[in-house]
This record gives C-alpha cells, sequence and structure tokens, in this order.
C-alpha cells in the first residue's frame, strides 16, 4: 500500500471537541490505522504493541485489546466495524473478533485491505487478487 500509514512512526489519536475548539483527551503510540468508533468506543491499529485497541471513546482509556501470534505482525490496514465484529487483516490472515468476548471467531487465510458489502460479503484486497468471503448464514 501506499500512503500516509505506510510506515509505523510515534503519533497521536486525539479526541477533539469541535464545538468547544478543545481537546478532550490524546492518546499516544504508532497508530498505523483510522480510528473506526461504534457504541461508545474507539478502534485503532497500534504497530508500536502490535495490536488491536478498543479505547473507551470519553475518556481515550484502554478497554481490552488483541494481538496476533507472536509469528505474525499487524500491517498498516483498515479496520471494519459490525454490530458485533471487528475485522482485522495481519499480516498472513484475516480475523473476525467478537466484540463481547474479544476472541477470534472466524479467520482466512488472506491478508489486505477489507470492504464489507451489504449482502455480508467480506472482500480482501491484496496486490495480486481480491478474495470474497461471503458471511451471511447459509
Amino acid at each position: 500500500m501506499d500512503g500516509i500509514f505506510d510506515r509505523a512512526h510515534a503519533n497521536h489519536l486525539i479526541r477533539y471537541d469541535v464545538t468547544a475548539a478543545t481537546e478532550s483527551w490524546r492518546a499516544s503510540g504508532s497508530f498505523v490505522s483510522n480510528p473506526v468508533v461504534g457504541n461508545g468506543v474507539v478502534y485503532v491499529l497500534d504497530a508500536a504493541a502490535n495490536q488491536l485497541q478498543a479505547r473507551d471513546l470519553a475518556t481515550g482509556l484502554v478497554l481490552w485489546t488483541w494481538a496476533p501470534d507472536a509469528f505474525d505482525s499487524l500491517p498498516v490496514g483498515n479496520l471494519v466495524l459490525t454490530s458485533n465484529l471487528i475485522f482485522v487483516s495481519t499480516s498472513v490472515k484475516t480475523y473476525a473478533i467478537d466484540l463481547a468476548s474479544h476472541l477470534p471467531v472466524w479467520s482466512a487465510s488472506r491478508a489486505g485491505a477489507l470492504a464489507l458489502s451489504s449482502n455480508k460479503m467480506l472482500y480482501v484486497v491484496s496486490n495480486t487478487r481480491v478474495d470474497a468471503f461471503n458471511l451471511a448464514p447459509h
């Protein structure tokens, strides 16, 4: 991938109140994804810790984390959030992490940029291919 998130570097995750023109909180890390927000939680990839972080939207405090196996690492990539899962792609696999248990409930041996369609197809796009996974119950 080419872009701003290609290389991990020290940076900050900031919640800013536009109306009050003030910073609500700031977290230091090496954040390599755009954050996604749902139900009062902000999710982001931190390359320094090699983990997905779930942070309280109001305070910025870490609520829980998930990390891949030691042989694997989180790449520069995007996150896809649903009402009960967050999809994350590592260097070798794509995982669905359950928001309640914080454990992987599904995985595929493909890695890349993620997109979820309205008909429950998960697309994993790498430099050389596109894989589609039907997530609808059979």
